[in-house]
C-alpha cells in the first residue's frame, strides 16, 4: 500500500458545558478542560441548541488539553446561560506551509 506522508488528524466530539454568566455588553473568556487538544489545533464549536443573545467569538487550545471560548452578550442585560449542550470539530495539520509557498 505505500507509505503515508503530511497525514492530518481530525475529529468531531460533543459535550456540556457549563457556561459561566456573560456580562452586559462585553465579552467573556472561560477554559475547559478537553483531553487530547494541542496548542495550534484548529477548533470550531458551536451550541447545539438555541443560547438565546449570547453567541461564541472564537475558541482555540490555549495550552494542552485546554479550551478556551471568548462569549459575546451584546445585550444591556447579563446572561447566564448554564448548562449548554456543544459540539466542536477539532482540525490538526502535520505539516503547515509557509505564507510564501504558492
Amino acid at each position: 500500500m505505500g507509505a503515508m506522508i503530511h497525514e492530518d488528524r481530525f475529529g468531531i466530539f460533543t459535550f456540556t458545558l457549563n457556561v459561566a454568566s456573560c456580562p452586559a455588553n462585553s465579552t467573556n473568556d472561560q477554559n475547559f478542560t478537553v483531553m487530547g487538544l494541542n496548542v495550534g489545533d484548529f477548533i470550531s464549536v458551536a451550541a447545539i441548541g438555541l443560547i438565546a443573545n449570547i453567541g461564541i467569538i472564537y475558541s482555540t487550545c490555549i495550552v494542552k488539553d485546554t479550551l478556551r471560548i471568548r462569549w459575546i452578550n451584546p445585550t444591556a442585560s447579563p446572561i447566564n446561560p448554564g448548562n449548554t449542550d456543544m459540539i466542536a470539530h477539532w482540525f490538526r495539520a502535520e505539516r503547515i506551509l509557509p505564507a510564501s509557498a504558492g
